[in-house]
């Protein structure tokens, strides 16, 4: 399967309306809720909420969706918990490839996760 790891509103976007999945449990404030689909050949998991945090829970596959948000300061601190718990898993060997969905800033102000892709050795793809 494909997980897909969703740390912004726009990943219950992509997840709910572009792939159209369904999750559980429906209640939107839950603190954890996923789900699964399959298109094609391709499963794909996905995972949001609150109590969805780096290394508490399991990584099962060797590629790997992180839909995150950079549109503001407090958000993209957030944002490079995330890639840095990607970085990490990349590094022992548990994934091998990273996407990010990134939920920019309008004023384009996104030089922070240049760090992170490929083009600079690091997770992500440009």
């Amino acid at each position: 399967a494909l997980p897909i790891w969703g740390k912004a509103a726009i990943g219950l976007y992509l997840w709910q309306h572009i792939l159209e999945g369904l999750l559980e449990p429906a209640d939107e404030n839950a603190q954890w809720r996923e789900g699964s689909l399959k298109y094609g050949k391709t499963h794909f998991s996905f995972i949001t909420g609150p109590s969805v945090v780096p290394g508490y829970f399991s990584v099962e596959s060797e590629n790997v969706v992180l839909v995150l948000n950079g549109r503001e300061e407090a958000k993209i601190s957030f944002a490079t918990q995330w890639l840095h718990y990607a970085q990490t898993l990349k590094q022992a060997h548990k994934l091998q490839h990273v996407a990010v969905v990134l939920l920019g800033n309008e004023q384009c102000n996104n030089d922070w996760i240049w760090p992170y892709l490929k083009i600079n050795g690091e997770i992500g793809r440009a």
